[in-house]
């Protein structure tokens, strides 16, 4: 059973710009029902904001008008969509984490 990464990930992502704050992208999150938002310009990415970062900054006391680009994770672990499962699986182990940007080699 070999499975790549491209079988198995979600493909509707959704996009934020570093701009945006923090209780827009919460709120973003809650109407979409996802875990993670993708911060980017000009479809390529520059970090991520994940539930659990939001968890963490809400008992931080961080202001729910700082814009992302202040509070977004920018060390992306990425992987190309022909990475087969179990390599990703690795990385997810290795880095703690759980998602991965999953990029097109350029």
């Amino acid at each position: 059973m070999n499975k790549t990464i491209a079988q198995l990930m979600t493909r509707h992502v959704v996009q934020v710009e570093p701009e945006m704050c923090l209780s827009d992208c919460a709120e973003l999150m809650a109407i979409h029902k996802i875990s993670s938002l993708l911060i980017g310009q000009n479809n390529k990415p520059l970090g991520i904001l994940t539930e659990r970062d939001v968890v963490r900054l809400l008992s931080q006391n961080v202001s729910l008008d700082s814009p992302v680009s202040e509070l977004m994770s920018a060390k992306l672990v990425t992987v190309r969509a022909d990475t087969d499962y179990r390599d990703a699986y690795h990385l997810f182990v290795l880095h703690g984490i759980r998602h991965l940007v999953v990029i097109e080699e350029d």
